[in-house]
């Protein structure tokens, strides 16, 4: 006897339904767009909508007036593909390059729409950056983040900056979808990323990629006081930087 499939769950039928219209709608639906397309009781609607906000599935959009996704489904769909942690190998390179740089040192991955720091060696100086472990960013105001956007296509970067509300943390953030564009096509060209004070003022950030032969898996960076650098400091930066990108693509080898 062929077998009856189960009865669908009415709450998470319209949660699913509330997704794919967000996501198939030419601009952020409103609340009444929303309830009337998929014909919601605005009761109903009301906590639906609250809950899947709070677990950030969906977000406000920038002017508050419609629905956009959340970064909870980037997390999920970055997880399932997300390559296997290559922290092992990173720690001895944290603590070469902070030996020849003496200035906070860190290593990130991609975490959906943020990098987290997965470990952070700080500066030994009075005035320091400071990064600490399980802390996140969004991807456009960290340098470590901007080498996540370069690897992303075309279209993968559109999506991100059409999901994203470009906070300014700082003065020096940059908050247009042109200036990303064109951050990101130099962090392409040159495969340094760099955020100066875009984060917190008096901070420079600048990360390389670190990669296996088929795939990027993180970042590793120094975050440098505004007062400390220079653009002879940021060669020698990158010098090692580059120098440790080798020697972890040499050691994940055989993983």
């Amino acid at each position: 006897m062929k077998q009856k499939n189960p009865p669908a769950v009415k709450s998470a039928t319209r949660a699913l339904e509330v997704l794919e219209f967000v996501a198939s709608a030419e601009h952020p639906p409103s609340f009444a767009e929303i309830g009337e397309g998929l014909s919601i009781p605005n009761s109903s609607l009301f906590y639906l909508l609250g809950t899947l906000r709070q677990r950030k599935y969906l977000e406000l959009s920038d002017n508050r007036a419609g629905y956009t996704l959340g970064t909870a489904l980037a997390d999920l769909a970055h997880a399932s593909s997300a390559p296997p942690s290559y922290v092992e190998y990173v720690v001895p390179l944290v603590a070469q390059v902070w030996d020849k740089v003496q200035e906070t040192t860190s290593y990130m991955e991609r975490r959906g729409d943020e990098v987290e720091c997965l470990i952070s060696k700080l500066a030994p100086h009075s005035l320091l950056p400071v990064h600490r472990v399980g802390q996140r960013a969004p991807l456009y105001v960290f340098s470590g983040g901007k080498i996540c956007l370069a690897e992303l296509t075309e279209e993968e970067l559109d999506a991100y900056l059409r999901r994203t509300s470009l906070k300014a943390f700082t003065p020096k953030t940059l908050v247009t979808p042109s200036a990303i564009r064109r951050e990101i096509e130099q962090v392409r060209q040159t495969g340094v990323g760099t955020s100066r004070e875009e984060h917190s003022l008096g901070i420079i950030g600048i990360s390389i990629g670190l990669r296996t032969h088929a795939a990027l898996v993180g970042t590793l960076g120094i975050a440098i006081p505004a007062v400390r650098f220079s653009e002879s400091v940021l060669n020698r930066i990158q010098v090692e930087l580059r120098g440790a990108a080798r020697r972890f693509r040499a050691a994940s080898q055989d993983k």
